[in-house]
């Protein structure tokens, strides 16, 4: 059987491909964060005028 000749199924390699997406997945839900803390002080300060 010809299956798998790349090892893109191997342990190791789903590891990686998993703990790369999370990072991944990390990395944008704290820009979202930073993006929605800029909006909210901008908000914030638009109202104190």
């Amino acid at each position: 059987v010809d299956f798998d000749k790349t090892k893109h199924m191997s342990d190791s390699s789903v590891a990686n491909r998993e703990f790369e997406r999370k990072r991944l997945i990390a990395q944008d839900s704290l820009a979202a964060e930073k993006l929605r803390r800029k909006e909210e002080a901008e908000a914030q300060k638009r109202e104190e005028q």
